[in-house]
């Protein structure tokens, strides 16, 4: 009995490792099936009749829209670059190395996909930050937006695509040099300040602004120390508004703003308690900012405040410096400073903003009721603000961030979790067999 119940046990625990491995092995096929698949299908519905003798398969994408990939079927290397068209978007490859969508046991070229409703721009526009695909938005500068991506990788990632990187144009100096945005992997949320020259630079990890210039690509500040890009060019820069500030200006600033905060009875601030923030920019020399003040107790005070043909709302005032002078919104719309044209550039760049808003009257053609934004509350760590402040927050980029739509493996994660929970049920089960039969051994030596 001992050596059945020894055997019984031996066989039970060997079972108990093939069925976990088994287990915790993902459903889904492997790469060099997956491949297998894929060029199977080129054989039979992209080919046709015409075989090639070579066929080579890369995997870039395996999405739950489909998967991705680069083909090659000849041996030669080309550095052309092929553009396609697909709806509002175009793709680009190298000649000899297309990339197409393998879906439903079908193969198809991205511009065929999107005409056939196989994917839509929603597809395509989460594509376009795909770190292993030229896809960009359709524009005049679409082709210089590829350039400088595969630029981008070359010198900054070691040639090695990331799994996200999307380059976005935000403008060009006189000079030449051309200025993008690119958002890569993950983006910390953390705001990062460099100084060169007399000027301060904040902006957001992974959504920083550089330059591409004689075919190659630089930071801001790298450019300016070696002499790229000089005081001329970095005052353009400012007029840009990526988050580039003159020292001066921030200093006149909170000169001005320390005296109305004195001139209405706050005469224990100093200059160092002024914060200024959310400066932008605007033709003419006129800037718009708010600030936050430390060490005084002051009031929370929302703004909503009818103004020309629109309708302010702000968790805090905003003003406009110009000729010398701070003016509140409604003070620079009546005195002329700012126009309708100009509300109506703050009410579209402001769309996304929580905490500011412009909209149109009710009473103007095509609008609707205006929504106000949300506010947040300063906790007792945080400094207290300024007159007309209900938030502590201390935004520093000066431009809206572009939103980060990384492509998600929520489904292979979601995989891997259900596996790992098989894994465990299946041992379990094995532990509790063996457990019985220790349990009818025993059993049986007592009745014998």
């Amino acid at each position: 009995m001992k050596k059945f119940l020894t055997a019984l046990i031996a066989f039970v625990m060997c079972f108990s490792v093939v069925t976990t491995a088994f287990a915790a092995t993902p459903d889904e096929t492997s790469d060099s099936d997956l491949i297998s698949d894929i060029k199977q299908a080129m054989l039979d519905t992209y080919y046709g009749d015409e075989k090639p003798e070579y066929l080579n398969v890369e995997i870039l994408l395996d999405d739950e829209d489909g998967v991705y990939f680069s083909f090659s079927d000849s041996f030669a290397t080309s550095a052309n670059r092929v553009y396609t068209e697909a709806g509002n978007y175009i793709v680009s490859y190298l000649e000899n190395c297309p990339v197409a969508l393998y879906k439903n046991n079908r193969v198809y070229m991205i511009p065929d996909a999107y005409n056939s409703g196989v994917i839509d721009d929603d597809t395509l526009e989460g594509l376009t930050y795909c770190g292993h695909m030229d896809i960009v938005p359709k524009s005049d500068d679409s082709a210089l937006v590829i350039e400088i991506k595969n630029k981008v990788i070359e010198e900054c990632f070691d040639g090695k695509s990331p799994e996200t990187l999307r380059i976005d144009i935000v403008g060009r100096t006189s000079d030449g040099g051309v200025y993008y945005r690119h958002e890569y992997g993950f983006a910390l949320g953390v705001i990062i300040e460099e100084k060169f020259g007399d000027c301060t630079y904040s902006y957001t990890h992974g959504n920083d602004v550089m330059l591409y210039k004689n075919n190659s690509v630089y930071s801001i500040k790298n450019a300016y120390e070696s002499g790229i890009i000089d005081d001329k060019i970095v005052n353009e820069l400012v007029k840009m508004n990526i988050g580039i500030i003159p020292d001066k200006d921030v200093s006149t600033l909170k000169q001005l703003t320390l005296k109305m905060c004195q001139n209405a009875g706050y005469t224990d601030l100093a200059e160092d308690d002024i914060d200024i923030w959310r400066i932008i920019y605007l033709s003419d020399d006129r800037i718009m900012f708010t600030f936050n003040v430390s060490g005084a107790d002051i009031p929370e005070s929302p703004v909503k405040e009818v103004i020309g043909n629109y309708t302010f709302i702000g968790e805090r005032q905003l003003y406009i410096y110009a000729d010398g002078q701070i003016y509140t919104l409604k003070e620079a719309f009546d005195a002329g400073i700012i126009d309708n044209d100009d509300l109506a550039f703050f009410a579209d760049d402001w769309k996304d903003d929580i905490s500011f808003s412009i909209v149109l009257n009710p009473t103007q053609p095509g609008t609707t009721a205006p929504t106000e934004p949300t506010t947040s509350t300063a906790t007792p760590d945080e400094p207290a603000t300024s007159p007309a402040a209900t938030s502590a927050t201390k935004p520093v980029s000066t431009s809206d961030t572009a939103t980060n739509d990384t492509l998600s493996n929520s489904q292979n994660n979601s995989g891997a979790v259900q596996t790992g929970q098989n894994s465990v049920a299946v041992i379990l089960l094995v532990a509790m067999l063996a457990g019985c039969a220790v349990i009818f051994a025993k059993r049986r030596n007592y009745f014998k």
